[in-house]
């Protein structure tokens, strides 16, 4: 798989290589509800989603809870020669904490009263390849496993969560086919899930991860060559933003970009191939009902 980051633009989206650097597979384990594992660009990690279990928290509550935990697997060279243990785990806290976030709109919550579903992320490799993008991947590939986790595990959901993080650099020689963008001779540039190599003598400014669930209808991503159709031309927001999580101090209009070139990426790259792997796993499941074969499914 090709993990180089991948520089995009309105015109330019690379919507193949960016698919060529996605791979779900969800698992069937007999300790789980629901398992998926997925790949994104450099980050490698496994969902697991247990229960509903009844709660055992005082009180009535009309709808569940969902706990979530994410680690670091400790083979994981890229954290660990990152990040102190105590550094480790407040990452681990913060991105467990922005993950239950995400993820809690799209489950149908009130069909579990006092129920507890436990979804849990291990990251068996890191996409942090540099120090601009401090999670880099790891939560896209985070919330979409999770999406295809539920989804595995039978929960009702209202959608399936697609996820893309975005950053943001300004300066230093532009990349080939790369437009300039924003005001007073600033040269902003968009990259996905990018190497340490490809951001030599630039400055980072921001980076934004956006959950989207649904998708937009129109012909809107275009051509991946120079020259195709504007992503924003006769595009019709019909998605749900879950969440938006961003990083540093992004200019307005470079925000503003960034939220509808995630939203497409969303909803032409990621959420294809995530529905048609959780169809494919239904079919499978459905075909070897009562013959006590495991089940897994890749897109």
């Amino acid at each position: 798989m090709d993990t180089c980051g991948v520089c995009i633009s309105p015109k330019e989206m690379h919507a193949q290589q960016l698919r060529d650097q996605f791979k779900l597979q969800i698992l069937s384990t007999g300790s789980a509800s629901g398992s998926a594992y997925v790949e994104l660009g450099q980050t490698k990690l496994q969902c697991t989603v247990r229960g509903p279990f009844p709660t055992t928290r005082g009180g009535y509550s009309d709808s569940c809870q969902i706990d979530c935990d994410l680690k670091y697997a400790s083979f994981d060279k890229v954290n660990s020669s990152s990040a102190a243990p105590s550094g480790q785990q407040r990452d681990e806290k913060h991105l467990s904490s922005v993950l239950e976030s995400a993820i809690k709109p799209i489950v149908c919550v009130d069909k579990y009263p006092k129920t507890t579903i436990s979804v849990n992320v291990l990251v068996l490799q890191s996409g942090s390849s540099s120090d601009c993008s401090s999670f880099s991947s790891e939560l896209s590939a985070s919330i979409m496993a999770c999406s295809a986790a539920l989804a595995s595990a039978g929960m009702q959901m209202y959608n399936l969560l697609s996820s893309v993080t975005i950053t943001c650099v300004r300066g230093g020689v532009k990349s080939s086919g790369t437009a300039a963008r924003g005001g007073a001779g600033a040269q902003y540039e968009y990259f996905v899930h990018p190497n340490r190599s490809q951001l030599v003598d630039k400055t980072m400014v921001g980076s934004v991860t956006l959950a989207v669930a649904g998708t937009i209808s129109g012909e809107v991503l275009g051509s991946d060559q120079p020259g195709g159709e504007s992503v924003y031309e006769g595009s019709q927001s019909s998605f749900m933003t879950s969440q938006v999580y961003s990083q540093g101090r992004l200019p307005a209009p470079q925000l503003l970009e960034i939220l509808q070139l995630g939203g497409v990426l969303c909803s032409h790259v990621y959420h294809p191939v995530q529905k048609d792997c959780a169809i494919q796993h239904a079919l499978d499941t459905q075909s070897n009902v009562g013959d006590g074969s495991d089940t897994s499914s890749t897109a």
